[in-house]
């Protein structure tokens, strides 16, 4: 056969089928008489959630299990929160990546915790719980007795509900019949009280409260001598330098620096620089107390 015989050959032309094809046509009956395929992924499914829901259900149980072996775990939103008015550097407005931190506590509405979670045991980075511990172990018994005025602590009640009765079930019987009584009390000055009727944390958590909202403006403007730090040192001597220097020198490497000097003059003034604001407020509430404000 020549090149020229090959190249006269022409295809056939297409020609359709004499009938469409029907939807039928494509369906494999076998398939949809056969349910094994669906019923196949329903049971892979199933197997997915329930996987998921058991590692769920094991994280937590180890945390819980962790919680419970551990106190350094061991803290309380309501605990937590009164270490947080001392350091409010550290509440979650004041953080600037918000998520996931600190979900017992509420910041948009208002400043406090979740009322029903006051209790639970607080989910915190490990490093602010280092600090809290920190802070329990060195300088939670301090406290300086400033007068409380009826009125003020009322005002606290309001926009801190975590610290009424209701809402705290682990307040004492004395403290429920004073806050119940309140509005028809006659004590000028609430600091007198009993630590029955009126608890040594109600107390913290209100002066510290007080300092954050009323006091902000007044605090920072206080001019701190070497004096006022000898004499607040004797008396309180965990916050010296050689207890914090290495806490907070990341963000006041000259914590008390110039403290440590000798022949400083007593009315000299104190650099911002020496002075974090936990010291700032303490310091503060040491001159109210002694001015009796």
């Amino acid at each position: 056969m020549g090149i020229d015989t090959i190249g006269s050959q022409r295809p056939e032309p297409y020609e359709p089928p004499e009938q469409e094809l029907q939807e039928k046509d494509f369906i494999q009956e076998n398939y949809s008489k056969n349910p094994k395929p669906f019923w196949a992924m329903v049971a892979v499914f199933a197997a997915v959630i329930v996987l998921c829901w058991g590692v769920g259900s094991w994280y937590y149980q180890t945390m819980e299990t962790q919680v419970e072996s551990s106190p350094f775990l061991q803290v309380t939103n309501r605990e937590m929160s009164v270490f947080l008015w001392q350091f409010p550097e550290y509440m979650p407005q004041h953080v600037q990546d918000k998520r996931g931190y600190l979900p017992g506590f509420e910041y948009r509405e208002r400043l406090g915790v979740v009322l029903k979670a006051a209790d639970d045991y607080v989910e915190a980075p490990p490093g602010l719980l280092f600090l809290y511990h920190t802070w329990a172990r060195l300088l939670k018994d301090y406290y300086v007795p400033r007068p409380i005025s009826r009125v003020e602590f009322a005002e606290f009640l309001n926009l801190q509900p975590e610290w009424k009765p209701i809402n705290w079930s682990e307040s004492p019987p004395a403290y429920r019949r004073m806050v119940q009584g309140i509005k028809f009390s006659r004590d000028k000055n609430l600091e007198e009280l009993s630590y029955e009727e009126f608890p040594l944390i109600v107390r913290q958590a209100f002066q510290g409260w007080k300092n954050y909202r009323l006091e902000g403006k007044l605090i920072n403007i206080i001019k701190i001598t070497y004096g006022d730090l000898k004499s607040f040192l004797k008396k309180f001597p965990h916050y010296d330098r050689n207890y914090w220097r290495n806490i907070v020198y990341a963000k006041y490497p000259r914590y008390l620096l110039t403290f440590t000097f000798e022949d400083i003059e007593s009315g000299e003034k104190v650099s911002k620089g020496e002075i974090t604001p936990f010291l700032r407020v303490a310091i503060f509430n040491v001159l109210q107390a002694q001015k009796g404000f």
